[in-house]
């Protein structure tokens, strides 16, 4: 079947800004980088490095429907798979350096406080702790099912997990991206959020960095890798 030149212009224009709105520089890479890495989502006073280094032991707190676990195994197979780091679900609450709550704004600020003047505005929440030497040892996040549904409670799940690795910070860069700021119901990384993941959790990456060493880092590490296989799925 023949198909019209009109046709065939408008399939490689499409084309052309898929493959432009997934092609990054190092430069930009870098750069979102820095910004994502460094500091916090509320408060920005601890610009360095911060990551986990041991394995992630986490516990399930309410009562969340199958295709939410189901959606909380994926992100953890993907996020296994970026970073190296290993994902154990542990039954008692006490066993567990991470707690994920599904449920309301009144169950999470029962195991963390602190979250009450945030949680009005938000239906997820995260909080890392982490010692001088930037390793994060212990975090809490929470998903509102109540008020989110469906893809919503899914972008939360993945967007709050992801940040407690020590990614902590949103973005106005790029709308694709689970760091975008505004909201959206993204519900997989962007190439550009498969690097950041392996930038931190690369063996050249310094845990405690300040933004000159960050920098440096991410940009060698770039050129050992390549681009390409840095965004790669």
């Amino acid at each position: 079947m023949k198909i019209p030149f009109f046709l065939w212009l408008l399939l490689l224009l499409n084309c052309c800004a898929s493959s432009k709105a997934q092609t990054y520089t190092q430069e930009e890479i870098v750069d979102y980088f820095v910004e994502v890495a460094l500091g916090s989502e509320y408060g920005n006073e601890d610009k360095r490095i911060k990551k986990w280094k041991k394995e992630i032991r986490y516990h399930i707190m309410g009562n969340p429907h199958p295709e939410y676990l189901a959606e909380l195994g994926r992100v953890i197979d993907e996020l296994h798979k970026l970073t190296g780091l290993s994902f154990t679900e542990v039954k008692k609450r006490r066993d567990a350096n991470l707690v994920i709550v599904f449920g309301s704004a009144e169950n999470y600020i029962d195991i963390e406080p602190q979250a009450k003047k945030y949680t009005d505005e938000n239906w997820g929440l995260f909080f890392s702790r982490y010692n001088g030497l930037g390793e994060i040892y212990n975090a809490t996040m929470y998903v509102d099912v109540f008020r989110a549904k469906g893809n919503e409670v899914k972008h939360i799940l993945r967007e709050e997990l992801t940040q407690l690795l020590g990614l902590m910070r949103d973005s106005y860069r790029y709308k694709e991206s689970i760091f975008y700021q505004p909201w959206t119901n993204v519900t997989e990384y962007a190439p550009i959020d498969r690097a950041l993941l392996r930038l931190l959790y690369h063996p050249d990456m310094p845990m405690n960095a300040n933004e000159e060493v960050a920098r440096q880092a991410a940009t060698q590490i770039i050129r050992q890798m390549g681009v390409d296989k840095l965004l790669a799925k």
